[in-house]
């Protein structure tokens, strides 16, 4: 009686597998055999995802050798599915070739897999950079890890690197439930559906710096939301954590937040040190308030450089029309600054703390409407008129 070539790669090793039903995959044709071993869940969302992923596996398994399948599985929280595949491939001769390693999360309220940027917040990778050039690691995949109770645990070909734990990295935490924190708030405010832009009809950016202001940033924001436009905030950080329910107004109504340092400071004269710290507290602060990450960046006074892009990931968004709002302080003065110079594509710089720019503003709208601009965002205005400012 001839012996299973075979037997030592078929074996099932129930070790680690606390969640999901086991299932198994074999074929032996054309000096070729394959032993996949792979869970199911309750989820049908999750379970297609994995009869992709191990349809993928069948497919890139068709050279000649030995493959074998497993997987670690587990639940967390009542909330995650999560599945460590590892994939072998050894010679007719059972010398190991190739090994590798796939790691799943599902989240079972959002019904998809859960990436690292839903984890931590987009800015904040250079925390994990740190931990992996002080480590010396190299070759890493950002995408190989899983959900622990105490942090996240990075892996390579599953070998344990490190965990990133939740406590003490709260700043970076975009995930927030009952076991970790972050900073924003929890009962978020409801950003409404888009507008509708045409592409084809003249469009304006509507831009406020240096608040937000609890008297005139109110009264800007009504005169907004009267004529359904959409403006584009830039805002300082030491002014957003004074006034964080304006900038949840801003969210439920439909605007764009901006980053316009946290103190006003001129970035050409600051070092790379200080500059992140203006960026990044005034990212906090907006964030704390609005659970929404500022996503666009006007250096004060239009100060900046191609190395402080760089440094911050950002492009400088500057203005075409200055309605030198911060100069005259005269609702008339700005209209003339601004009404006789406006075109498609304009960018019209103002500036949230004052009255007048307030008055202004409500005079100019009813004006800008007739002659049939829209009020878009800054970010979608350049989306559009990308020459609007080059």
């Amino acid at each position: 009686m001839n012996s299973d070539p075979y037997a030592e790669f078929k074996k099932y090793h129930s070790a680690q597998k606390y969640a999901g039903k086991p299932k198994s995959y074999s074929i032996d044709e054309n000096k070729i055999f394959k032993q996949f071993y792979y869970p199911r869940f309750d989820s049908t969302d999750f379970n297609t995802i994995l009869e992709k992923q191990i349809q993928q596996f069948k497919n890139e398994t068709k050279d000649e050798g030995i493959y074998t399948l497993d997987y670690k599985s587990n639940e967390l929280w009542n909330q995650y599915d999560q599945v460590q595949f590892t994939l072998h491939h050894y010679s007719m001769e059972k010398k190991l070739l190739e090994t590798r390693v796939i790691s799943l999360c599902f989240d079972r309220k959002s019904k998809q897999l859960v990436k690292l940027e839903d984890i931590l917040r987009s800015d904040y990778m250079s925390a994990l950079t740190a931990i992996v050039q002080q480590k010396k690691i190299t070759d890493i995949d950002w995408q190989d890890f899983q959900l622990t109770q105490s942090g996240i645990t990075f892996y390579r070909k599953g070998k344990e690197l490190f965990t990133f734990p939740y406590t003490g990295n709260e700043r970076f935490m975009k995930l927030q439930n009952g076991h970790v924190k972050g900073l924003a708030p929890n009962d978020l405010p409801k950003r409404p559906e888009k507008k509708k832009i045409d592409p084809n009809k003249p469009m304006i950016a509507l831009t406020f710096d240096d608040g937000p202001n609890p008297l005139s940033t109110p009264r800007i924001l009504d005169t907004l939301k009267k004529y359904h436009a959409t403006g584009t905030f830039f805002m300082l950080g030491s002014r957003a954590i004074q006034n964080p329910n304006l900038i949840r107004r801003m969210v439920s109504e439909g605007h764009e937040l901006g980053n316009h340092s946290n103190t006003h400071a001129n970035m050409l004269k600051l070092t790379d040190r200080q500059i992140k710290d203006e960026f990044y507290v005034t990212q906090d602060a907006i964030y704390a308030a609005s659970g929404e990450e500022a996503t666009v960046f006007r250096p004060p006074y239009g100060a900046s450089n191609e190395h402080i892009s760089q440094i911050l990931n950002r492009r400088n968004i500057l203005w075409t029309i200055d309605s030198l709002d911060w100069k005259s302080r005269n609702a008339e003065a700005i209209k003339k600054e601004v009404l006789p110079f406006v075109k498609d594509g304009s960018i019209i710089l103002m500036h949230g703390i004052y009255g007048t720019s307030a008055d202004a503003l409500a005079q100019m709208m009813p004006v800008l409407a007739e002659q049939g601009y829209q009020f878009v965002s800054v970010s979608d205005l350049l989306q559009y008129r990308p020459n609007s400012q080059k």
